[in-house]
């Protein structure tokens, strides 16, 4: 049984697309998404559309639930420098979401189970099944990870939220990150055109986890942004 694990799109559906043509090629059985859609990017309607399109399960992440918020405006109103530049951009993908967006979006879970071969199980959360703010890294100590987890046996705990690809044994489990599709970043936080995903692959005696990395057109997506006039869409292309 092969599981394509896919998060953090962010409004990138070239990123999507270029990962969905190469699972093309491969075949997988299931396709799990780990939160994270619409915000930050120039297309979060046509990327939701394309998630609900593949069916599969999806849990919520924590900009999916700022989108939702009802006093995101009065919040944005608030802030100051980048942080101000980063809430109106998240206010304007908000009004590119369609009200059956956003209801989606709204009933996501934020956990799910999916049943593999052979007994096993698989848990998808965004940040942790704790909260979609926790973060998760390979030094994280398992003393920080044990109250995540209290109460879930699953052999694999796989998660988004980083943006950064993860493979590490917990307890007797295996934590998954398969990394960011639309802002996978580097190791000092600078984004970078590679769209990240992972595969699970379960045999009844064996199994294998493959992260992956897929360049997508970069020019692509910063001309889909001054398109459409995503708000301070110069200073979001200068971060790239």
């Amino acid at each position: 049984m092969r599981v394509a694990l896919l998060a953090d799109i962010h409004g990138n559906l070239t990123a999507l697309e270029a990962v969905l043509a190469d699972l093309a090629r491969e075949g997988v059985d299931q396709t799990v998404c780990l939160g994270d859609l619409a915000a930050k990017g120039p297309a979060p309607h046509e990327v939701v559309e394309q998630v609900k399109a593949l069916g599969c399960i999806t849990v919520r992440g924590n900009t999916d639930a700022s989108l939702l918020e009802p006093g995101l405006e009065a919040e944005v109103k608030g802030l100051h420098g980048p942080m101000r530049q980063i809430g109106e951009i998240f206010l304007w993908c908000r009004e590119q979401l369609s009200p059956a967006d956003r209801d989606y979006l709204a009933a996501l879970p934020s956990t799910a189970v999916l049943q593999l071969d052979h007994g096993r199980s698989l848990l998808c959360f965004h940040g942790s099944p704790r909260s979609a703010r926790d973060t998760i890294l390979a030094t994280t100590p398992d003393a920080e990870l044990e109250p995540m987890f209290r109460g879930w046996t699953q052999e694999y705990l796989v998660g988004g939220h980083t943006h950064r690809q993860l493979f590490r044994r917990f307890n007797e489990a295996i934590l998954l990150n398969p990394g960011s599709v639309g802002l996978p970043s580097t190791s000092s936080g600078e984004p970078r055109p590679m769209a990240e995903y992972a595969i699970l692959s379960c045999g009844p005696r064996r199994a294998s986890v493959e992260l992956r990395q897929v360049p997508f057109d970069l020019e692509r997506v910063l001309s889909l942004a001054r398109e459409r006039k995503l708000p301070h869409a110069g200073w979001w292309e200068s971060n790239w």
